[in-house]
């Protein structure tokens, strides 16, 4: 966990600089970042990695965090309660990082994040594992019984669990996780079938989620979608709408879909 930590600061530091930040309408965030947004913000190549999107206020102006992340939980260390503590404080670590970069120019205008307000989380992508610490320990948060602020210090985390009580969306992974032997016969120039990538755009003024599934690789001449979604998180705790297909697909893609 600590070289995971080293590992996104440094990207998190590379990727926002305070002026570009300001003035970038939609914010790109590259695999293993994570980036903050009071406008739009984007990523791709989604697979057995997870998105995480909150989103809320800030002195009530629409804003968002996403990360695009493969952080794992051992179950031998860790349980579903101990998984969502661990996830919440990796977010402030973020968020703090965000708003150092961010305002680093004018510090004395650098919020809080006791000031974010009406937050939610989505999260999403990532393949199915078992047993899949990360969904379960956060719908905890959506539990009126959970003991996950027993695992948490600081005024920011604490903040951040009380605001997400009851506003988590947990979306279900609907791609796989590659097996060795697949990986290597993918890597010899043999045709497997790879995962399909997921990418997303998120609109904090519309709060529209639009996600679309594709296949890029040996398989594909070019990108393919293959399904997509909007979802309207205006109406949070609305059920989703289901994947809509774009184009035929083969066996392989049918069945991830």
């Amino acid at each position: 966990m600590n070289e995971q930590r080293k590992t996104r600061k440094i990207f998190t530091s590379k990727k926002f600089p305070n002026k570009q930040v300001r003035t970038k309408k939609v914010v790109e965030v590259e695999d293993e970042q994570c980036g903050i947004t009071f406008n739009k913000i984007k990523t791709d190549s989604l697979s057995s990695c997870i998105f995480t999107i909150i989103f809320g206020e800030l002195s009530a102006k629409p804003i968002a965090y996403l990360s695009h992340c493969s952080l794992t939980y051992q179950p031998r260390l860790f349980t579903p309660t101990t998984t969502a503590a661990a996830f919440i404080k990796e977010i402030e670590n973020d968020m703090l990082d965000l708003f150092n970069e961010k305002y680093a120019a004018n510090p004395i205008e650098k919020p809080n994040l006791t000031q974010l307000q009406n937050l939610k989380m989505v999260i999403g992508a990532g393949g199915k594992v078992k047993p899949d610490l990360i969904r379960k320990g956060l719908a905890l948060l959506n539990s009126p019984k959970n003991n996950i602020n027993q695992h948490l210090k600081t005024e920011g985390a604490l903040h951040l669990y009380c605001q997400l009580q009851n506003n988590v969306k947990i979306m279900e992974p609907i791609t796989f996780i590659m097996n060795d032997d697949d990986e290597d016969l993918g890597a010899e120039g043999e045709n497997v079938v790879d995962p399909p990538g997921i990418k997303l755009l998120f609109d904090c003024y519309t709060k529209n989620l639009k996600l679309e599934a594709y296949y890029e690789g040996s398989l594909c001449s070019t990108e393919d979608v293959i399904a997509s979604k909007i979802v309207n998180l205006n109406n949070f705790h609305a059920k989703e709408n289901s994947w809509q297909l774009q184009t035929q697909v083969n066996d392989s893609g049918g069945r991830i879909l």
